[in-house]
C-alpha cells in the first residue's frame, strides 16, 4: 500500500514538533529541507490549513524552548533560529502572512542579537519581514523596510550581491504596490540589467526578474513592452524546464494577458485554452497553478463580453481552491471577489450581494478592515446594493472605504474615483430633482467628492483622457445644477418678498 506523501509531510512535522518539546533538538536539517520542497509539492495545498496548524505549533513549540536555558545558545539555537526562519517562508506560501509576520519579528530580534545589525542572515530577515507586510497589504512600512534593508545590503554586500539585486527586486515591487509605477519599472530594469550580468540571461532569478518587469508594464498600462519581455521568458523557459513545467504554463498566461490588454484576444484566449489544457494533463484541476489559470480565463472571458463562461469558469476555480487551499487563501478570496462582479455584470444582483457580502466578511477576518483587497471588495458590494436600489445600506459602507483610504496611502486612486464618483451620485439621487434649497444643499454635500474624483483622475490619467474628461463634465453638471436650483431658489423669494410688499400697500 502507498503512503499518501502528504501524510508523510505532516506525520514528520508532528514528530519534530513533539521532539523540540521534549527539549530534543530534533532533526532541523531533515524538516528545513522538507519545508524547501514545499512550494513545488504537489500535494501539499490539499491539507494547507492542517499544515499551517502543525507549523505554527512548530514555531511555538521552538520558541519556547529557545526561551530556555538549554535552548539560548550554540549550534542548536542557531539551528532553531533558521527553522523558524524557514517556517515564516513556508507559512507565506501557504497563504499566511500575519503569523509569518509574528515569525520574523521573533527571527530578526533573534538574529539582530546573535550576529549583528548588517549580518547576512539579519539582512535576508529583514527583507522578508517587509515582504510579509507587503502581503498584509502595510505598503508604506513594506516599501520604508525593504529601502532601509537594500541601503544596508548595498554598503555590507556590494552592489551586484545576490541578495542586494532581489532586495532591489522587492523594493521596485514595493514601489508599485505604493503606486511609485515610475520608480518600480526603473528599479526593475536596473535590476534585470545585473542579473544578466552577473547570474546569466537564463538564469532562474533572471527570469523572474524579467517577468516582473513585465508584469508591471502592464499595470502601466504598456503591453506592447511587456510582449516580447515574456516572449523571451517562455521560449527560454520551454527549453529549459519543458513546455508543461507549472513555471512555463505560469509564463504562458502572462503572456495570454499581455496579448489580451494589447487587442489580441483571440491569439491570447487560444494560449490560455492550450495552458489549462496542458495543466489538466499533467497536474489536474486540484493543482493551484491549474485553478489559476482557470482563473485568468475568466479573467479574459469577461474582458470579451463572455460573463457566462467567466462565471462558470470561477466557480470551477472556487471548488478547487476551498477544497485545496482553504476559504481563507488569498487566491480563493481573489476569485470569490471576480464571481461576485460576473454574477453583477449578468444582472444577478441577489447572488452578487451574497458573494460580496462573504468575502468582504473573509478579508475583513484575513486581510484586516483597512487592506485594499478588504475595501476593494467592499466597493463592489456597495456597487451591487446601489443596482439592488439599496442607496441607505450603500452609502454608509462608500464613506467608510473613503475615510479609511484617506487615513492610508492609496496604492490605487482608481478604486478611490469609483467610489467617489458612486457616492456623489447616491447623494445627487437622495437629494431629488424637485428644485428648491433643500435640493441644492443636499447636492452641494456631494461637491467636494466630485472636486476629489477629478484630481484623482487627471493626476492618474491625464488631463486629457476620456475617462477625465467624463469626470470632469459629471463635476460640472453637478455644480451647474446646484447653482440653478440656487437660483431658482433666490427667484421665488424674491417674488414671495415683492407679493408680501404689495399687499402691505395702504389703499
Amino acid at each position: 500500500m502507498m503512503t499518501d506523501p502528504m501524510s508523510d509531510v505532516l506525520a514528520r512535522v508532528e514528530r519534530f514538533r513533539r521532539q523540540v518539546e521534549e527539549a530534543n533538538e530534533g532533526d532541523a536539517t531533515e524538516l528545513s529541507n522538507l519545508l524547501a520542497d514545499l512550494p513545488e509539492s504537489v500535494d501539499r495545498a490539499r491539507v494547507a490549513s492542517e499544515m499551517r496548524g502543525r507549523l505554527t505549533a512548530v514555531a511555538e513549540a521552538l520558541r519556547q524552548w529557545l526561551s530556555t536555558a538549554q535552548g539560548g545558545e550554540g549550534a542548536a539555537a542557531e539551528s532553531a533560529v533558521d527553522l523558524m526562519a524557514d517556517i515564516a517562508s513556508a507559512l507565506r506560501e501557504l497563504g499566511d502572512p500575519s503569523e509569518a509576520r509574528r515569525l520574523l519579528e521573533l527571527v530578526l530580534e533573534e538574529r539582530r542579537e546573535k550576529l549583528g545589525e548588517n549580518n547576512r542572515s539579519t539582512l535576508t530577515t529583514r527583507n522578508n519581514l517587509a515582504a510579509a507586510l507587503r502581503d498584509l497589504g502595510d505598503f508604506s512600512s513594506a516599501r520604508r523596510i525593504f529601502q532601509e534593508t537594500l541601503d544596508a545590503m548595498r554598503r555590507t554586500l556590494g552592489e551586484e550581491d545576490p541578495e542586494t539585486l532581489t532586495a532591489k527586486s522587492n523594493l521596485a515591487t514595493a514601489l508599485v504596490d505604493a503606486g511609485d509605477v515610475t520608480a518600480g519599472i526603473d528599479l526593475l530594469s536596473d535590476t534585470l540589467q545585473a542579473r544578466q550580468k552577473v547570474l546569466g540571461a537564463e538564469h532562474p532569478d533572471t527570469l523572474v526578474t524579467k517577468s516582473n518587469l513585465a508584469a508591471v508594464l502592464l499595470r502601466a498600462g504598456r503591453p506592447n513592452d511587456a510582449t516580447p519581455l515574456l516572449r523571451e521568458t517562455l521560449q527560454t523557459r520551454e527549453r529549459i524546464l519543458g513546455e508543461t513545467h507549472p513555471v512555463t504554463l505560469t509564463t504562458v498566461n502572462n503572456l495570454a494577458l499581455s496579448l489580451a490588454n494589447s487587442g489580441h484576444d483571440v491569439e491570447a484566449s487560444a494560449l490560455m485554452d492550450s495552458a489549462i489544457s496542458a495543466l489538466l494533463e499533467a497536474y489536474g484541476e486540484d493543482h493551484p497553478d491549474t485553478l489559476a489559470a482557470l482563473n485568468n480565463r475568466a479573467t479574459m472571458a469577461a474582458r470579451t463580453g463572455e460573463h457566462v463562461l467567466a462565471e462558470e469558469l470561477l466557480q470551477r476555480a472556487l471548488v478547487g481552491y476551498r477544497r485545496i487551499l482553504g476559504p481563507d487563501h488569498p487566491s480563493f478570496l481573489t476569485s470569490m471577489n471576480n464571481l461576485g462582479v460576473e454574477q453583477r455584470s449578468l444582472g444577478n444582483y441577489a447572488q452578487a450581494r451574497e458573494t460580496f457580502e462573504e468575502t468582504v466578511r473573509a478579508m475583513r477576518r484575513v486581510y484586516g478592515p483597512s487592506h485594499p483587497s478588504t475595501l476593494r471588495a467592499m466597493s463592489n458590494l456597495a456597487a451591487v446594493l446601489n443596482s439592488l436600489g439599496q442607496d441607505d445600506l450603500a452609502e454608509p459602507i462608500l464613506r467608510d472605504i473613503l475615510a479609511t483610504r484617506s487615513q492610508n496611502h492609496d496604492p490605487n486612486p482608481s478604486d478611490r474615483v469609483a467610489a467617489l464618483l458612486r457616492l456623489s451620485a447616491i447623494i445627487t439621487h437622495r437629494a431629488g430633482e424637485n428644485g428648491g434649497a433643500e435640493v441644492a444643499a443636499v447636492r452641494r454635500e456631494a461637491i467636494p467628492f466630485m472636486e476629489e474624483a477629478v484630481r484623482l483622475a487627471k493626476w492618474k490619467y491625464g488631463d486629457d483622457s476620456e475617462f477625465t474628461v467624463e469626470v470632469v463634465r459629471l463635476r460640472n453638471e453637478l455644480t451647474r445644477s446646484v447653482a440653478d436650483f440656487e437660483n431658482e431658489e433666490r427667484a421665488d423669494s424674491e417674488e414671495l418678498n415683492d407679493d408680501a410688499a404689495g399687499s402691505n400697500k395702504e389703499s
